[in-house]
């Protein structure tokens, strides 16, 4: 967060694969210069530490594989009340953003707190088989989405094959006539994705007054960061 200043923007940052790596690390403080509080747990404090570990399948193995939605979901619930228990964030303005691993977390976190005002996936699975750790995925939890979703992922990306994103569109779109507000982009289009923190400026700036939902392969306009 900023050095100074309090009602701070809070953005969740769910981490990849590889843990709160220097990459998450990085992206919080990008945050806290863009003028937010930005906040990234740790979900494999309870597992093991993969930055200690070089081998990734057994980085696979002994941890990532150990975790499940259930204590995820309840680790950015804990977040964001240490956030606002702090007193410097303002956690009425709730965004949250992810990477891979990460990526497919801001789909079901945003459908399971109804107070995050936005999210911002950046690839992740979306579709796969039904699990105690995984009893869900972000294809199942389309009509449960509180509020727009952006997710963005790469048509040349072999690891989130695009059949599966077309049927995250159609679970929108579903949800969508269900509903009658929900929006689905339905571009796919090939340009490189790259993160900087205007993507969370976007997203806290203006709740909308009907829930929405998006998912695209390209990118969205961004900055550098200063």
């Amino acid at each position: 967060m900023p050095a100074k200043g309090t009602g701070f923007g809070t953005i969740l940052v769910s981490q990849e694969v590889f843990g709160v790596n220097e990459h998450i690390a990085d992206a919080c403080r990008s945050f806290a210069k863009a003028g937010y509080y930005a906040i990234a747990p740790d979900f494999y404090f309870r597992y093991g530490d993969p930055k200690t570990v070089s081998d990734v399948q057994v980085i696979i193995r002994d941890i990532v594989s150990k975790t499940n939605d259930a204590e995820i979901l309840g680790d950015f619930d804990s977040s964001t009340a240490f956030a606002k228990g702090e007193g410097k964030a303002d956690t009425a303005k709730l965004g949250i953003t992810g990477f891979y691993f990460g990526g497919r977390v801001t789909w079901m976190y945003s459908a399971h707190n109804p107070d995050i005002m936005a999210g911002v996936a950046w690839y992740g699975r979306l579709v796969g088989q039904a699990s105690a750790a995984n009893p869900k995925h972000p294809v199942d939890i389309a009509k449960d989405l509180k509020g727009p979703v952006l997710g963005l992922y790469g048509a040349a990306d072999q690891g989130i094959p695009l059949d599966t994103v077309e049927k995250m569109k159609e679970a929108l779109k579903e949800a969508a006539r269900r509903r009658h507000r929900s929006r689905c982009s339905k571009s796919i289009r090939t340009r490189h994705t790259r993160f900087t923190p205007t993507t969370g400026r976007r997203i806290v700036r203006k709740r909308p007054r009907t829930a929405g939902s998006a998912a695209s392969s390209g990118s969205a306009p961004t900055a550098r960061p200063a």
